[in-house]
């Protein structure tokens, strides 16, 4: 694949991550949850950690979650809410 193709692929995935149907408060902003459990899922699709089309809760994926949180935590001040359905 051309680094054309690559650069087009990868604004394609950026534009659907940016037009997710997010939560959105007055005094928050909008809720980072759904674009966090997609980075984690792709996280782990990458190394392997899924393997399946079937994505299960898992202490792996918790641990991942929790970890990209603590960089948004500071400007959302939102609970870490995993548990949710998306």
């Amino acid at each position: 694949m051309s680094m054309f193709g690559k650069k087009y692929i990868q604004e394609k995935w950026l534009d659907k991550f940016c037009l997710l149907n997010v939560a959105k408060t007055k005094e928050r902003g909008l809720a980072p949850h759904k674009p966090i459990l997609l980075l984690c899922i792709i996280d782990m699709i990458e190394d392997r950690t899924i393997i399946t089309p079937w994505v299960q809760y898992s202490p792996e994926l918790f641990f991942r979650f929790q970890c990209y949180w603590e960089i948004v935590f500071e400007r959302q001040k939102n609970r870490l809410l995993i548990s949710v359905e998306y």
